[in-house]
């Protein structure tokens, strides 16, 4: 017996036929009975195989939900860490303080070696 799911296209898409009349005489209840039973286990076969994707659908979403939780856990990191770092405007400043300060340094250097060199003999 073939399932509809193993059918091509075009056979799934007809409608199926009933075996006997509806009102009919000469066991059209059982072959509606057997009909029905024929369905019953091609829905059972195919509920079972969309239970087992439903159960590998379950354990990929534990799996993501498990790596979001580290996700989350590293952004919660690098947030409380957020603190330490400097914007741009805060480092601009710092280095043309700092530039000023080598520039005064330099100077003052150069200024006691031409005072050793022409004062002291």
């Amino acid at each position: 017996m073939m399932n509809s799911y193993q059918l091509p296209q075009r056979a799934r898409s007809k409608p199926r036929k009933w075996t006997h009349k509806a009102g009919g005489s000469g066991g059209g209840i059982e072959g509606r009975f057997a009909f029905l039973e024929m369905g019953f286990y091609e829905i059972r076969d195919r509920l079972s195989k969309i239970e087992t994707r439903v159960d590998r659908l379950e354990s990929k979403f534990d799996k993501l939900e498990s790596k979001v939780d580290k996700l989350e856990s590293k952004v919660d990191k690098l947030a409380s860490t957020m603190d330490t770092f400097v914007t741009k405007e805060e480092l601009h400043r710092e280095l043309h303080g700092l530039t000023w300060r080598i520039m005064g340094g330099a100077t003052v250097l150069v200024s006691g070696v031409y005072y050793i060199a022409r004062y002291v003999h």
